[in-house]
């Protein structure tokens, strides 16, 4: 994939808005417009492609008995944004977890009574709440968890930062930060707002997922096809 830099960028708003020489406008303010213009893209780049687009991942294991919170901040080094999934090792075998509803925050606090609670796939549940990842029945010391989440994406400060500049969409950034420079020079921005309107467009088209070697299936989330209590069936 080609890389953009900062500066690259700043350079292609200036030519845009006919301010290669001038310092009406400064580097710093264009920086920050560029960056607005970077997140909103990515936003339009995640809803067109699903929330996998700029999807990571990572596994850690409990160390405190009788803890269902994890910091979302803490587990993701602050770039949790929206979360994919989670995952809980089973011996040597991965095994997916399902969400839990906010109706069924109290089926999975007691395992050995509750006759809400049963072991199909993976024992525990989850449920994002407030700032913190909430599992449960609370784990074990040792047991091991994944979780999938698309990370806040950075701003770019070192005229030497760059990106992806997949299918040459930073021009989003670029038009959007220009339709800035207008504003404060309260120039005519109609031009600019069309070719926003025909970028956004161009993203919304897209929409599909990355892969598209087949359609989406309706798959069983159960581990074991043959049992249909508490199974659930999703789109992937």
């Amino acid at each position: 994939m080609a890389e953009v830099t900062l500066q690259q960028l700043i350079d292609r708003v200036r030519q845009r808005t006919d301010m290669v020489t001038s310092q009406f406008v400064t580097d710093a303010e264009i920086i920050n417009w560029i960056n607005q213009g970077k997140k909103e893209l990515e936003d339009l780049l995640v809803g067109a492609f699903g929330e996998d687009y700029f999807a990571t991942s990572l596994s850690w294991s409990v160390t405190a008995s009788n803890t269902e919170n994890y910091s979302l901040s803490v587990l993701t080094s602050g770039t949790f944004y929206k979360l994919m999934g989670m995952d809980w090792r089973n011996g040597t075998i991965w095994t997916d977890m399902d969400p839990y509803t906010f109706k069924e925050r109290n089926n999975y606090n007691n395992t050995a009574t509750n006759p809400f609670w049963y072991q199909q796939g993976s024992k525990y549940r989850y449920r994002v709440t407030g700032t913190n990842l909430n599992v449960k029945p609370a784990p074990s010391i040792g047991d091991v968890f994944q979780i999938h989440w698309t990370p806040q994406q950075v701003n770019l400060s070192s005229t030497t930062d760059s990106f992806n500049d997949v299918n040459g969409w930073s021009e989003y950034a670029v038009v959007r930060a220009s339709i800035c420079v207008k504003d404060k020079e309260e120039s005519d921005t109609s031009v600019l707002q069309a070719d926003l309107q025909r970028l956004t467009a161009r993203v919304d088209a897209m929409k599909i997922n990355r892969d598209s070697s087949g359609p989406l299936k309706v798959v069983e989330s159960n581990e074991n096809p043959s049992t249909l209590i508490g199974s659930s069936w999703w789109l992937y």
